[in-house]
């Protein structure tokens, strides 16, 4: 399931906000290959539809492409902290370095100090919330955990995700 970090951009290009109001932090592209910004993927993809909840967009179509032009024309812009399909792999070390080596291709991506970033999954909270925190980015949900929306979590994941952006505002 790998694929070069140019394929991952290329698809995410298109639906990059010219104003990004707000910059979500995932871990990596699944190894399923079920990629957020693929709008030839299904509407059903947890992570697109907990997005599309959090954006309080009703998905009316088998395709992502609606969705993902409502999240481009909301201001959102979902990053992930390794370009390397990591899901695959144990929770631990070796996903964890992979986080860390990543964030040197990531931070370019950040451009912009003021932008508000919403770190989501335990690992990419716990690894880069200090390191960002400390470079003087504005990370709202302040080393707060936030899970992944799935397996279960899908209700923890949308109270803390509408209450930090009701927070700021940005629904």
């Amino acid at each position: 399931c790998m694929r070069p970090k140019s394929y991952y951009l290329k698809l995410r290009e298109r639906f990059t906000p010219k104003k990004i109001r707000c910059i979500i932090i995932a871990e990596s592209p699944p190894c399923s290959e079920k990629y957020f910004y693929d709008d030839n993927g299904s509407s059903t993809e947890s992570l697109f539809i907990a997005f599309m909840k959090m954006i309080r967009f009703k998905v009316k179509s088998n395709t992502k492409k609606p969705g993902l032009e409502e999240f481009k024309k909301k201001g959102f812009l979902l990053l992930d902290a390794s370009y390397e399909p990591i899901n695959c792999l144990p929770e631990g070390s070796e996903r964890d370095n992979k986080v860390k080596i990543g964030f040197s291709d990531l931070l370019p991506d950040l451009k912009n100090k003021k932008i508000p970033i919403l770190l989501i999954k335990k690992n990419v909270c716990v690894l880069l919330n200090p390191i960002l925190t400390s470079l003087g980015f504005d990370v709202i949900n302040k080393g707060k955990i936030i899970p992944f929306p799935s397996n279960g979590n899908q209700i923890r994941f949308h109270k803390i995700t509408s209450h930090l952006f009701k927070k700021r505002k940005f629904i």
